[in-house]
């Protein structure tokens, strides 16, 4: 496989609609692309997930409001201050769930570093 970043390719479409495709070449950040791809398409899916809840607590809402509602209904929710924080809430433990991993290593890293900095410290001023 193709470890090289590559150039995106714009143009695409679904159902007549024109996708909206970063342009240049997709920075990795991972030892391997595969990695980055992955964790693409995780957030892709989640982002998807997130949305998909969102319509949901829309309906919801919409039910104990009104008791009938329309796909425009849905459309024109806007979520009042508490809804809005109580959303914002969710999102945040969301992504926490869904990074954990990763945010589990930026810490081993970070702790490493600091252990690795204190160590150097020392070194120059016991000498």
């Amino acid at each position: 496989m193709n470890h090289e970043p590559q150039e995106t390719v714009t143009g695409d479409s679904v159902k007549g609609r024109r996708l909206r495709v970063a342009k240049g070449r997709r920075p990795w950040f991972f030892k391997n692309p595969e990695s980055d791809q992955l964790v693409a398409m995780v957030v892709a899916l989640a982002s998807e997930l997130a949305t998909l809840r969102d319509r949901v607590d829309a309906h919801e809402r919409l039910m104990e409001k009104e008791k009938e509602f329309s796909k425009k209904a849905v459309d024109a929710f806007e979520p009042s201050e508490a809804v809005a924080q109580e959303r914002d809430e969710w999102h945040a433990d969301y992504l926490n769930r869904i990074f954990r991993i990763l945010q589990s290593e930026i810490d081993d890293v970070a702790k490493q570093a600091g252990e690795k900095e204190y160590r150097d410290v020392v070194k120059s001023v016991t000498r």
